[in-house]
């Protein structure tokens, strides 16, 4: 939990580099991907962290991202 925990927090910052408000990356998840959060709900499921695997992709996508399965080296 500590690690999703830790994801969420780098996405809030990945938004804050880039100069966007939770509204315009919402804005745009509306229009690319039909969601229908509101405001506030978007900002709880980020405060949270209960983004299902889905969301975390087209979250990731507006802001420029690939999520990327990698097998680990051991």
């Amino acid at each position: 939990m500590k690690n999703s925990k830790k994801n969420i927090n780098d996405i809030s910052e990945q938004i804050l580099r880039g100069s966007l408000t939770e509204t315009i990356v919402l804005e745009r998840l509306r229009e690319q991907y039909g969601w229908t959060d509101s405001i506030v709900s978007f900002s709880e499921k980020l405060r949270r962290g209960s983004f299902s695997y889905r969301e975390i992709v087209e979250f990731a996508a507006v802001l420029g991202y690939d999520v990327v399965w990698k097998k680990r080296r051991r």
